[in-house]
């Protein structure tokens, strides 16, 4: 059997297994535009989300990839999640199903405007508060250049990052920024069991504003980082800055994308110690 019609099979089955509509979003490949809305649903769960069609695959990259599962960290019910680089709500909607509370930042007004109707229609209110902001390594204002690719997945506050795409100042519009340390201290969050970042190229600055203490509070990170806007090497370099936490890579076996794993070595032992039978 030729590979591509074993790749197809393989989409098709992944589909039903998966989906709780598996055959409106078969039909919707063949023929929705970029940036028609389409449904997605989680067949397990129930959990429901209307995404621009071009963005509805990081739905199955959460839901069904795992991507951002760090490993021996799992997300408990009570557990507080910062989702930075919210996008349309699928990590959102994932952490608060499983009973987390969710601080999450989405600049852009279209997709924090599906962001909210995703929350909502799942009925995850009370445990997820959006803020329509960036996330940088200041306080202030900053640019957020806007583009379709992969429905607004791909928008970014990274000037390196815009380049890369080919981004001119027609496609930007200024938004509101706030810093993660100033996050921290303004919610009085004590303890993060997971903070995810997603956000084109502002990773390095985001962790390079960290303190250690900052960074103590944090028990797991999760971030796709982007050799288009720095050196991942560098990015490495200031998470083990700290001195707090285990840092690795996603295993290619299980994550196809460029995903950094960091653990907060107290979290981890504890998380081991509480796995490990009872002798």
């Amino acid at each position: 059997m030729p590979s591509s019609l074993l790749s197809r099979l393989s989409h098709l089955l992944a589909s039903v297994e998966n989906y709780g509509n598996p055959l409106e979003i078969l039909r919707k490949r063949r023929s929705a535009r970029a940036d028609e809305e389409i449904r997605v649903v989680d067949r397990r769960s129930g959990v429901t989300c209307q995404c621009k069609f071009a963005a509805h695959r990081m739905f199955g990259e959460v839901w069904f990839d795992h991507d951002y599962d760090v490993p021996a960290m799992p997300l408990r019910k009570g557990d507080v999640v910062i989702d930075v680089g919210a996008n349309q709500g699928f990590f959102s909607c994932y952490a608060a199903w499983q009973g987390c509370s969710v601080y999450a930042f989405e600049p852009d007004p279209e997709n924090a405007s599906l962001f909210k109707k995703n929350i909502t229609a799942n009925g995850f209110d009370s445990r997820v508060k959006l803020f329509p902001t960036a996330v940088k390594a200041k306080a202030g204002t900053t640019t957020l250049y806007r583009t379709a690719q992969l429905g607004g997945g791909m928008n970014t506050t990274s000037t390196e990052f815009a380049q890369h795409l080919g981004l001119a100042a027609g496609d930007a519009v200024e938004v509101s920024a706030v810093s993660l340390p100033e996050l921290l201290r303004q919610e009085a969050i004590t303890r993060v069991r997971l903070c995810k970042m997603d956000c084109e190229g502002a990773e390095l600055e985001i962790v390079e504003s960290l303190t250690a203490e900052d960074a103590a509070r944090i028990d797991s990170f999760a971030l796709e980082y982007h050799p288009e806007a720095y050196s991942p090497k560098r990015l490495i370099d200031a998470l083990e800055r700290w001195g707090t936490h285990h840092v690795f890579a996603a295993t290619p076996k299980f994550c196809s994308r460029d995903i950094l794993y960091a653990v907060l070595k107290t979290a981890f032992r504890e998380s081991v110690e509480f796995q490990s039978p009872v002798s």
